[in-house]
């Protein structure tokens, strides 16, 4: 969920600087593609941004251009690299990660509930009470506490509040979401 905020992020920076923005996925790029992709000039403005979505995924080839690039980046070019693994996890991430920046978009103690309030508040509900902690603690993650945000959302009325009797006919989803159910 976090590394698709910072993917919007990337390509909502790209879109305001007029850059060029392109994705690749690590486990179908190849070497070549890449290096090439690295080396020419932008179609559509003097910057580029490129995604590399599952970085830990690539080959060898393709893993040690992007190291060579972070020795020395091109001017006007961004990379983001994400990945679901952690960055000790693989040689060719720790490598990475001690040549360039890096955002850990793993939850600490306390963050996962923070962030199901911006979300709601995102989403312009206004529930009660403990209904917010219980959704959010009844699903695997904040991208499938979204999706049930998304689906209150389609009962709340002008001032954001959710009806008791939507919030009751969810509570059969909140149940069978539930680990301890």
């Amino acid at each position: 969920f976090l590394r698709e905020r910072l993917v919007l992020a990337c390509r909502a920076g790209a879109e305001s600087e007029g850059a060029e923005f392109q994705r690749f996925e690590g486990d179908q790029l190849d070497a070549e593609t890449f290096a090439g992709a690295m080396a020419t000039l932008s179609l559509f403005g003097e910057a580029r941004r490129v995604w590399i979505r599952e970085g830990s995924k690539m080959v060898r080839g393709v893993e040690e251009t992007l190291l060579a690039w972070a020795d020395a980046p091109g001017e006007g070019v961004f990379v983001l690299v994400t990945t679901a693994r952690d960055t000790d996890e693989l040689k060719f991430l720790e490598t990475l990660a001690a040549k360039t920046a890096t955002v850990s978009c793993g939850l600490g103690p306390g963050e996962g509930l923070a962030w199901a309030q911006r979300l709601a508040q995102e989403a312009g509900l206004k529930l009660p009470g403990a209904t917010l902690e219980t959704l959010y603690q009844a699903g695997p993650d904040l991208l499938s506490f979204r999706q049930e945000l998304g689906k209150l959302a389609l009962h709340r009325d002008a001032e954001g509040r959710v009806p008791a009797a939507a919030l009751e006919r969810h509570q059969v989803t909140i149940a069978v979401l539930s680990p301890a159910a």
